[in-house]
């Protein structure tokens, strides 16, 4: 059983104050059946987590200082079970058989746009795997298949602090209402992919190790920052009823009215940045890579009273596939850097 309490308090020219409680309890076990040929690990644990947020100073629509606190308080409480269930099979003496599963619940602390926990993140996750032992047990191979999914996972956005979080407030400004100003926050996405994984370890000699692995992921993005969407559905009406006016200088997050924007501009300023999201949906997303692999080898030098005795040598290579920096607004395709991440490591012990 584990409680943790996290209590943080913003600068006192933002007058926020944030209280996070977190418990957590957990149960394991692991079984051998069937003459130990089969091995079963399991696992329970319960998450429970409570926000309390409160306080939020907005500025003075001329002054620009901080004026006065807002009596603004959310309260949420969220909970939750991660289970897992791992099964290892060995009909044979060189080959074994791999599953594992398992949901989990994470607690997640970032606010939404309405100031409001964006709440737990969920996911699952499935593997299917072969593990082979070659003769002398020189060399070990294992090849793995999985599948996951995942759901409301805090997304760090560049949109939503240098588009959406500015435009949404230079329209409260405007409109002189800064009850309304919207608090630094984040969204959430949805994930769902599939892969391989493959691993190998081999001793050809007593005084030399190689190992190799490998991996190729597919993953796509979807429900990419809903509450952002359906924040702005929500007060399109009452802005574009207000749609001529004037912002007030300095303007951030603006992209179209020139020098003297509208309260419509910085709404057409949030439908655009909302459409350049929507590029997301469905491909990969940004930075990943679908493929990486590694290798790495050793040799260990022997002589009896030599200099050189116990002396290891070692090298090595990595592969990152080019990764997706954005999409093509006409074809949706992925756009990836121009170039593949490789290395070569060497290294020396002397023992």
């Amino acid at each position: 059983f584990r409680r943790v309490l996290f209590r943080s308090v913003e600068p006192a020219d933002q007058s926020a104050v944030t209280i996070t409680e977190t418990e957590a309890r957990m149960l394991a076990g692991q079984s051998q059946l069937l003459g130990d040929r089969l091995s079963a690990t399991w696992g329970l644990r319960r998450d429970r987590q409570q926000v309390d947020t409160s306080g939020n100073a907005t500025r003075d629509p001329v002054t620009r200082e901080f004026s006065f606190r807002v009596a603004r308080v959310a309260s949420s409480e969220f909970a939750g079970n991660t289970r897992t269930l791992g099964l290892v099979g060995r009909p044979l003496p060189w080959l074994g058989l791999v599953f594992n599963a398992a949901d989990n619940f994470v607690p997640q602390t970032p606010l939404d746009v309405r100031g409001l926990p964006v709440g737990a993140r969920r996911g699952k996750g499935r593997d299917l795997g072969v593990k082979l032992s070659l003769p002398g047990n020189r060399v070990h191979i294992t090849l793995s298949r999985y599948e996951l999914e995942e759901q409301n996972r805090a997304a760090d956005n560049a949109a939503v602090t240098l588009s959406l979080t500015p435009a949404a407030n230079e329209i409260w400004e405007a409109l002189n209402r800064p009850d309304k100003t919207v608090p630094a926050n984040r969204d959430s996405v949805d994930n769902v992919g599939s892969g391989w994984e493959l691993e190998v370890t081999a001793n050809p000699t007593p005084q030399s190790r190689v190992s190799f692995n490998a991996n190729r992921a597919e993953i796509r993005q979807t429900n990419s920052l809903p509450r952002w969407f359906s924040y702005v559905a929500e007060n399109r009406a009452a802005w574009l009823r207000t749609g001529t006016v004037p912002l007030i200088s300095p303007f951030s997050g603006i992209t179209v009215g020139g020098n003297a924007p509208t309260v419509a501009d910085a709404v057409t300023s949030l439908d655009r940045a909302l459409v350049n999201i929507t590029t997301a949906e469905g491909h990969m997303p940004r930075q990943h890579r679908r493929g990486a692999a590694n290798l790495f080898s050793t040799y260990t030098l022997r002589g009896a009273g030599a200099w050189y005795d116990q002396l290891t040598l070692g090298g090595g290579a990595n592969y990152r596939s080019k990764p997706v920096t954005g999409y093509d607004t006409i074809t949706g395709d992925h756009v990836r850097s121009e170039e593949h991440t490789s290395e070569l490591q060497s290294h020396h012990d002397l023992v």
